[in-house]
């Protein structure tokens, strides 16, 4: 992709996945809100659970295909994997969440009511921020549009508020 598509691409659909993520997370019915089952809850849940894994993925995961990952945007991919580090434990208990109890009918499903049923945006969001953060600092402005940098440098101050976004 030239730098023109990618910040085309930034501002459209990296944009996107981190307001989606933080803007169900904050619903009323959403992760905040009451634990029982209801199909709108369910899916304010999967929602958040699929945007969280494609943050996780854009971030730590080696491209493939027509993929579009975060080492696309940094100056220098090796300062960038060597500042980003292992994958926090908290993302890669979310990233394997999201696989076993949302996107694969899997045996390893818990049942309705399981404590570990429970997605916790409380450290999973503070997480991918920090990540988005440094994300940020590497990136190459010429690629990255300027929207993404901005919702990044709003989103853990907003979140430790307990605004709402709406």
């Amino acid at each position: 992709m030239t730098d023109l598509e990618l910040t085309v691409f930034s501002a459209m659909h990296l944009h996107y996945e981190i307001d989606m993520l933080v803007r169900v997370a904050e619903r009323p019915l959403g992760l905040r809100g009451q634990p029982i089952y209801t199909v709108d809850r369910n899916a304010l849940v999967e929602s958040y659970a699929i945007h969280l894994r494609n943050l996780i993925d854009f971030l730590y995961a080696s491209p493939k295909g027509d993929d579009v990952g975060a080492v696309h945007y940094v100056r220098d991919v090796a300062r960038w994997g060597a500042a980003l580090g292992p994958m926090p434990a908290v993302l890669t208990e979310a990233r394997e969440r999201v696989g076993k109890q949302i996107a694969h009918l899997t045996r390893r499903r818990f049942e309705d009511g399981a404590a570990e049923k429970t997605w916790h945006p409380e450290t999973e969001i503070p997480a991918i921020t920090k990540s988005l953060k440094l994300f940020i600092e590497h990136s190459d402005p010429m690629k990255l549009h300027s929207v993404v940098t901005a919702r990044v440098e709003w989103l853990p101050d907003l979140w430790m508020r307990g605004d709402s976004t709406e």
